[in-house]
């Protein structure tokens, strides 16, 4: 924290396990860069509604937002990587024409899926799943194999 500035010490904390380390507010899974970006396009009120935190509590990440340009610019940098690699990685769908897509070209409604088509599709859907567990723990701390589920559903099971 920047010394000198007590509504950012109050609000604003880091946790080595929680957001890997990145700055948040206090008792929240709320990062400093997420809401100072949200602020850009409404107002701290705004933005304190929505997410159900105090207005100061919002003002401090604007605050410390502004104070630690190369914390935010690192953790750009880190958000650019990673979208850069999603938009690469053909299996995972990242706008909503390509999820569309996914959704309504995986089969042919007429005809019945070859071996082939069903373990690529398996294989699609295990790397989405795998993207999934890694935001889970970039997001809520641990590992992704944290994430992984404990027992498969049964097929066609409820």
């Amino acid at each position: 924290m920047t010394a000198g500035q007590p509504s950012t010490q109050k609000w604003i904390t880091t946790t080595p396990t929680v957001l890997e380390g990145k700055p948040r507010v206090q008792d929240t899974r709320l990062g400093v860069h997420f809401l100072a970006t949200q602020v850009e396009t409404s107002d701290p009120q705004t933005v304190a509604e929505r997410y159900e935190i105090p207005v100061e509590a919002v003002r401090a990440a604007v605050e410390y937002y502004r104070s630690n340009p190369e914390t935010m610019a690192s953790i750009e940098r880190q958000r650019d990587a990673l979208f850069e690699e999603a938009e690469t990685h053909p299996a995972i769908p990242t706008t909503p024409a390509e999820l569309e897509a996914f959704a309504t070209n995986t089969r042919s409604p007429t005809q019945p899926m070859t071996d082939d088509a069903i373990e690529s599709l398996r294989a699609d859907i295990e790397t989405v799943r795998q993207a999934v567990r890694e935001d889970l723990a970039e997001d809520f701390g641990g590992t992704p194999e944290e994430y992984r589920a404990e027992k498969p559903l049964p097929d066609g099971g409820e």
